[in-house]
């Protein structure tokens, strides 16, 4: 860990503008060393080089976890909320965490609830155009019981890119749990002799 710790330093010195040197020794200081102020610091200065990135906000939530310190865990996400990333990934993932704050056994609260709705609003819009985040966003919402914002992600998906793989099956399951049985059919039959 000393050698890696010294190559990173190193590496951030060298090239003050790369956000990973410092998100990696952030992440060396928190899992490995157990020391959250340098975790912390460090995670700071990946989230001031790289604001559309969530890698460094979500060690910056830990950090707050770890040290025990919730309120400040949730300033940490809220800041995030109010980030201007254009990077839908980077709601997804916050979506992610929100959800990660809930008991596995437990539907999510409606404040933790609307705040995953609020990302994964903003990840759609910013990922209309990428099937990978519509995909994700759609199994958000599967997961959340919401099958008719699922089936218009699912729809969007299938327009935008009919050969990502299982994107014909989750819209004809999406089209099942809506009760639309005509066009779940009529998706399975294509599925069929796509498949026969």
């Amino acid at each position: 860990v000393p050698e890696a710790i010294s190559i990173l330093k190193d590496a951030a010195k060298e090239n003050t503008e790369n956000f990973l040197p410092p998100l990696l020794l952030a992440n060396i200081y928190l899992k490995q060393l157990r020391k959250p102020d340098l975790a912390d610091s460090y995670a700071r200065k990946a989230a001031a080089l790289a604001p559309d990135h969530f890698a460094p906000v979500e060690v910056l939530w830990e950090t707050q976890q770890f040290r025990g310190q919730a309120s400040r865990a949730e300033a940490v996400l809220a800041k995030a909320a109010e980030s201007g990333s254009e990077n839908p990934w980077y709601w997804v993932h916050l979506a992610e965490l929100y959800r990660r704050m809930q008991p596995i056994d437990h539907p999510a609260s409606p404040v933790a609830q609307e705040r995953m709705d609020a990302a994964l609003r903003q990840a759609a819009l910013l990922g209309h155009d990428r099937a990978d985040v519509l995909s994700k966003v759609a199994e958000f919402r599967v997961l959340a019981g919401n099958f008719v914002e699922a089936k218009d992600l699912y729809e969007q998906l299938y327009a935008l890119d009919p050969e990502y793989p299982s994107a014909l099956e989750k819209l004809a399951a999406a089209c099942l749990e809506t009760r639309d049985y005509d066009q779940a059919e009529k998706l399975l039959v294509k599925m069929l002799e796509a498949n026969p």
